[in-house]
């Protein structure tokens, strides 16, 4: 219970203090303190991780009543459990490597204290979220990391493209976040609980259970199924809800690896995992995963190909790995999701500190104009974003290629009726390693082994301790979480401690094994797009050939896909711009005509009846005055004379 209590309100502690400094001057003193504030918090999920996965222990800590009105009844609770604990240790980690890598990379920031302060409130947020034990502490904690992700990526809220970003994070997570409040209305008004736990033990009474809507009757569980897929798609930014991610990018590189790589995207897989048994029982809501994540993972793939800004490169490899994840989840192997949500949160966040490492060496984010030869002026940085682009591509013993795996074997063997659909996925995925491997390997060519020489390189330099301290840390997980994990996470065996007294349900059975061929296809794919990418961006460019025929194989599909096939623009034309029009005529029609004959026009009425009054009878000549008051006094004395004898009668 004390290493619980650690692991949330450590953090929550950094956040106070950090905010305390916040409007002073750069002090080392809150940067420390919130640092070491989130070691501790680090420390303590390793220890719980080994009590709940080794010893099998697992328990609920009561903070206190949250909320008890008519029988709707949510408490501040810590779960301790095998999906929550886990989720701890990668949330834990990382933030503590984002903070003390943000002691030197956000140095010179006369605001960083304020940085910290986002930090940690962000870190309390995400812990409150996997820690929760019923939906309404979750849209607590979901809520609150949207909060501090608009405050992180509009860190530096001078820069309009920042303030911009910020913004468009907040209202596209507000189009999942409604679905996500539908879905937790209707499960309070089937299952009379939004406990997760209570809904559970009874689930299996109401799966017959239908709603209607305007006269329609629905599902009751596939709508709430898909509703909270909505939410889900929002935050972890799949197909369609996805335009924000790329844009966050504006934010300091710290807020990238923390945010948009390992925990605040990774909310909306979380949450399927925890309702997974709503998902189970709708094959219409896993159909729906299904084809939205195999989209993403193509589509945001494709795109990171024909990206030139490293950061949003590796931001669209994060909407391509989500898509991953939500496809274990479909399939029914929530076990394999998790797992690669772990590993990818890892490696994930080695590859931005890398991106950072760089940016903050050599002031610049465009890959095409990085110095010359710079793997040997940061050697450092060189060798750990080979993990992480090991990791991420699947090389063997690297975590990728277990986690990555353990999704495309489920694709291939698992117990569905191999529709057109799981079809489709599976191909999906096999596409998705291949554009992997090359825009990972295009990463480090052009930014490793370019050959620029009319770039001046004096300024470049290796990184200091403090930044590739963070890296290293990160790079040891990167490539043993895969094989130290996959046991505990049932990757090996059927019944796993991952599953253990969270939900009765067991991970889908095969119903036969992939032979050795079909194995060692996206091993074979991950060596291909090396092939390729080495042949585009290495031997044509030493050849002196140009790449641009290779790309504009067809001259449409090259531009679409390096305009993320202009999905901002038709949402400006589908919904912004109509939008803005339809306001300015409301706002119109406000002004003029509410406001003109409403409030507005019963104040000008009564100002200038007033004023006519003021004018009319405001002269200023006493006599007049002295007859009107003479008036009423005799109209007064008339009036009470009648009633007396009126009365009197």
């Amino acid at each position: 219970m004390n290493l619980a209590y650690l692991i949330i309100f450590l953090p929550f502690l950094g956040a106070l203090i950090g905010g305390f400094f916040s409007m002073q001057k750069p002090n080392k003193l809150p940067q420390v303190i919130t640092t070491i504030f989130l070691l501790g918090s680090a420390i303590s999920s390793y220890f719980l991780f080994k009590k709940v996965i080794f010893d099998k222990e697992t328990f609920n800590i009561l903070i206190f009543n949250f909320l008890d009105i008519y029988g709707l009844v949510s408490n501040f609770t810590i779960r301790v459990d095998s999906l929550s604990v886990i989720m701890m240790v990668l949330v834990t980690t990382v933030s503590f490597c984002v903070h003390l890598y943000s002691m030197s990379y956000m140095s010179d920031d006369e605001n960083i204290n304020r940085f910290f302060a986002y930090l940690s409130m962000f870190t309390f947020f995400m812990l409150v979220l996997v820690a929760s034990d019923d939906f309404l502490q979750l849209f607590f904690g979901w809520e609150g990391v949207g909060l501090s992700s608009y405050l992180l990526i509009s860190f530096w809220y001078k820069k309009n493209s920042a303030s911009a970003a910020a913004t468009k994070a907040f209202i596209v997570n507000r189009v999942g976040d409604f679905g996500l409040i539908l879905a937790i209305a209707f499960c309070y008004f089937i299952f009379h609980s939004i406990n997760f736990t209570e809904i559970a033990k009874v689930f299996e009474q109401y799966t017959t259970k239908t709603i209607n809507i305007c006269g329609i009757d629905f599902h009751a569980i596939t709508l709430i199924a898909v509703l909270m897929f909505v939410g889900a798609m929002g935050k972890s930014a799949q197909f369609g809800l996805h335009v924000w991610l790329p844009d966050a990018m504006e934010g300091p590189t710290p807020v990238s690896a923390l945010i948009h790589a390992a925990t605040m995207v990774t909310a909306g897989v979380f949450l399927i995992a925890r309702t997974s048994y709503f998902f189970d029982a709708s094959i219409i809501a896993q159909s729906l995963i299904l084809i939205i994540s195999s989209i993403t993972m193509v589509f945001a793939a494709a795109v990171a190909i024909f990206q030139t800004d490293i950061k949003k490169t590796i931001a669209y490899s994060t909407c391509s790995q989500l898509g991953y994840m939500f496809v274990g989840c479909a399939v029914g192997r929530y076990d394999a999701g998790m797992f690669h949500l772990v590993t990818h949160g890892f490696f994930k966040a080695l590859l931005f500190l890398s991106a950072g490492s760089i940016i903050h060496a050599t002031h610049e984010q465009n890959m095409n104009k990085m110095p010359s030869r710079l793997w040997r002026t940061m050697p450092v940085t060189f060798i750990l974003m080979l993990i992480g682009t090991f990791a991420i591509v699947g090389i063997p013993p690297f975590a990728g290629f277990y986690s990555k795996d353990a999704i495309i074997e489920a694709l291939f063997t698992t117990e569905s009726h191999h529709t057109l659909i799981d079809k489709f996925a599976y191909i999906a995925s096999l596409a998705t390693v291949f554009f992997t491997a090359f825009y990972s390997w295009k990463l480090i060519f052009k930014i490793f082994f370019a050959k620029n020489t009319h770039i001046d390189n004096s300024h470049a330099h290796e990184s200091n301790i403090i930044i590739t301290l963070p890296m290293a840390i990160l790079s040891i997980f990167a490539f043993s979480s895969g094989f130290l994990l996959m046991k505990y996470f049932g990757i090996l065996e059927e019944s796993s401690v991952f599953w253990n007294k969270i939900i009765d349900i067991k991970p889908t059975h095969y119903d036969h094994h992939p032979s050795m061929v079909v194995e060692m296809i996206p091993l074979i794919l991950s060596f291909c797009g090396l092939t390729a990418s080495y042949y585009i961006f290495m031997y044509r460019k030493n050849n002196n050939q140009s790449d641009s025929k290779v790309y504009q194989i067809s001259s449409r599909f090259y531009h679409a896909l390096e305009n993320k096939l202009y999905i901002d623009e038709i949402y400006q034309k589908i919904w912004v711009i109509p939008l803005f029009y339809i306001s300015k005529v409301a706002s119109s029609f406000d002004k003029n005509i509410l406001d003109r004959f409403g409030p507005n026009g019963m104040r000008d009425l009564c100002y200038s009846a007033s004023n006519h009054l003021k004018n009319r009878y405001h002269h200023g000549i006493l006599y007049k005055y002295n007859f009107w008051q003479f008036c009423v006094l005799a109209i007064l004395v008339v009036y009470f004379v009648l009633s007396i004898i009126g009365g009197g009668r």
